[in-house]
């Protein structure tokens, strides 16, 4: 498991038998990306546990600023 398919090449080249799941791709989107090298990692023999990943997070509200102008930057 790795960042990019830079790392991915690097292994394969130098490891025998061994699966390689780049899980951050430049120009890819995070979680599209994390649910595809978890499957990749199941259909490789990786126990998965799906259940975990599918229950939906507990929500909580996020402190923001009311006010535009206060200059302070928020990322969600």
């Amino acid at each position: 498991i790795g960042p990019d398919a830079v790392l991915t090449t690097l292994t394969q080249d130098t490891l025998d038998d061994t699966t390689t799941i780049p899980l951050l791709r430049r120009d890819h989107d995070e979680t599209r990306s994390l649910v595809s090298g978890m499957a990749q990692a199941f259909t490789a023999g990786v126990p998965v546990d799906w259940q975990a990943y599918l229950r939906p997070a507990a929500a909580a509200p996020a402190p923001l600023p009311t006010y535009a102008f206060q200059r302070e930057r928020y990322w969600l």
